[in-house]
């Protein structure tokens, strides 16, 4: 599960997860199953926080999920607004409850992504490590020293953020190992990777 979020901050400065919602939480899931399974093998969305959302919409509000076409893109995604941000974590809560990923990754996850999700939960007297943990219940989890050297080795390749019971891919630090380039930030990345250009984000 690929996973990213938006915060609106105030003036110039950088998002603080002690002070700034969360207004939209971006998630992409690859689920390895075969064709016919239950659970679709790729699913993608978003969940809106209407609260930070400076959108007017008229009429009636509906069920408060719409699907939108991705520009230039066959995907569809799954838009879920909601009214305020305790009600987005229950909803991101759910998600996770329900695909319940081994994975978790995003770009520079322990300072956005990720780890501001955990942080601003923090702040909203919310545990989210136990919650996102397959194994809630255990404080500490005892590592032994020939798994210690070998989570050292990982290091470079993983977050410094730890969840038990899930990966963690961190795609900076990934993309630090794997290419040579002058600037590691998503566009750049992208552009070399990919080949695409995208807006500043």
């Amino acid at each position: 599960m690929s996973l990213e979020v938006h915060v609106n901050t105030r003036g110039d400065l950088r998002p603080n997860p002690s002070t700034d919602p969360i207004a939209a939480i971006f998630y992409r899931i690859h689920n390895d199953v075969p064709s016919d399974h239950p659970k679709a093998p790729s699913v993608c969305g978003v969940i809106l926080n209407r609260d930070q959302a400076e959108l007017e919409s008229a009429g009636e509000p509906g069920d408060g999920k719409t699907c939108f076409k991705y520009n230039q893109s066959p995907n569809v995604a799954d838009v879920v607004t909601v009214s305020g941000e305790l009600e987005l974590y229950e909803k991101f809560l759910l998600l996770i409850s329900f695909w319940d990923p081994d994975i978790f990754t995003g770009y520079e996850i322990e300072s956005v992504s990720w780890g501001y999700v955990i942080e601003r939960g923090y702040a909203l007297d919310m545990n989210l490590m136990k919650k996102l943990s397959r194994v809630p219940s255990v404080d500490k989890v005892h590592v032994t020293e020939e798994e210690q050297r070998e989570l050292l080795e990982m290091h470079d390749y993983s977050a410094g953020l730890k969840i038990p019971g899930r990966i963690l891919l961190d795609i900076w630090r990934l993309m630090r190992h794997e290419i040579a380039l002058t600037s590691y930030t998503f566009e750049n990345v992208v552009y070399h990777v990919l080949h695409r250009r995208i807006p500043n984000h």
